[in-house]
């Protein structure tokens, strides 16, 4: 996919001088989220495709792969930078599916504690090589430094960020 902004954003620079930093700083946002959509797009069509899994789907199950279990659903939603309450109901329905199983809180009567099954553990090994391949292909113009760099520099973005409000 091209970005064609250029092609039509003939009164742009009413707004944004060119070569400006509020040009620069606006071109490069308007980047990142257009490429963070687009790559998004991209995994969530192939991997429900392929795995039937969503997006929210695989993010809950690498966040509870990639960190100590059993977990709440409170820990997931950060890990996984989601709405815990829009999580419950698909938890639920992993629940069903024999992805994730509940346990009992023993910190916290109120709440459950969550985790993988063997069901859940096997998709996550179905979904990592489909994940790291497209991974591979869309960034494999990047040399290893400049990954390196574009993570430092997301990294500054994220941290400037802050918190979801």
């Amino acid at each position: 996919m091209k970005d064609d902004f250029d092609e039509w954003n003939s009164l742009y620079n009413r707004f944004y001088p060119e070569g400006s930093r509020s040009d620069l700083e606006f071109r490069t946002t308007r980047l990142l989220v257009l490429a963070g959509r687009a790559y998004v797009s991209r995994i969530d069509k192939l991997l429900v495709r392929k795995t039937g899994q969503s997006r929210v789907r695989w993010q809950i199950l690498f966040a509870l792969a990639f960190a100590p279990q059993p977990a709440t659903l409170t820990d997931v939603a950060r890990r996984a930078y989601l709405k815990w309450p829009s999580m419950v109901k698909l938890v639920d329905e992993m629940v069903r599916e024999g992805l994730l199983q509940r346990q009992d809180n023993p910190a916290d009567g109120r709440s459950k504690l969550i985790s993988l099954t063997d069901a859940g553990e096997a998709m996550v090994r179905t979904i990592q090589p489909v994940k790291d391949s497209e991974r591979a292909a869309v960034l494999q113009h990047l040399s290893d430094e400049e990954l390196a760099q574009t993570v430092r520099l997301l990294g500054k973005l994220f941290e400037a960020i802050g918190e979801p409000g």
